[in-house]
């Protein structure tokens, strides 16, 4: 598909001098530093051949594709990696993806916020288990308020392009390429100021896991 071959002119990871930018702007949220973007992973529903099926099937029992996206503050994709098969944990596709590489390289000021799913690293800030002094308790309260856009973004992205809600029944390629393209069409409302804080009261949110869950959050 035309759009989805797009993608790299609409999603794009902040170059270095634009980190700061979006540190500041993340900060206005809750006043956590250093932010340049919330990570996570979500399913979309696909058909696959019947040989595939188990390999494609999330811990919900449903076949689906596991899409990890990296958001901005102002709720657009600045990363979007949509192949993996729903049974593939979040932090493996972390793992293997470009991003990763880059990150861990330190080309870009900064870090990403990501749930309990996540590993701690040297970019990348985690959720705590049991926060228990006052100063942890600040930072888990910071942490979930400026982590919430991924959710929001999520949530209202499946909801405009409402196919993404209740699956795809095209072959997987076609699947893939019809994903990639609401992203890029999602981009695109945002820069055109279609998708702003104001509608954000009136988003559809996915479910929010616990925090201190375990690191397997695959189903989602």
């Amino acid at each position: 598909m035309i759009l989805a071959g797009k993608a790299r002119d609409f999603i794009s990871f902040p170059t270095p001098a634009e980190c700061k930018q979006e540190q500041d702007s993340f900060f206005q949220i809750a006043g956590f530093p250093g932010i340049i973007g919330v990570i996570d992973c979500t399913h979309v529903e696909v058909k696959v051949p019947v040989e595939l099926q188990e390999r494609y099937r999330n811990r919900k029992n449903k076949i689906s594709l596991n899409i990890q996206a990296i958001v901005g503050n102002d709720m657009r994709f600045t990363n979007f990696v949509a192949r993996w098969p729903g049974s593939v944990h979040d932090a493996r596709i972390l793992r293997r993806s470009e991003i990763n590489s880059k990150l861990d390289a330190g080309m870009y000021p900064g870090y990403l916020l990501g749930d309990a799913g996540y590993p701690c690293k040297r970019y990348l800030l985690t959720p705590l288990a049991n926060p228990e002094t006052m100063p942890e308790k600040k930072y888990q309260k910071k942490f979930v308020k400026s982590r919430l856009i991924v959710e929001q973004t999520f949530g209202c992205w499946k909801w405009k392009f409402y196919c993404l809600m209740k699956g795809l029944r095209t072959k997987l390629k076609n699947s893939i390429n019809i994903i990639m393209a609401c992203a890029v069409l999602w981009n695109f409302l945002v820069k055109q100021k279609e998708i702003n804080r104001k509608e954000r009261a009136h988003m559809v949110m996915e479910d929010l896991p616990a925090l201190s869950q375990s690191n397997d959050l695959a189903g989602r």
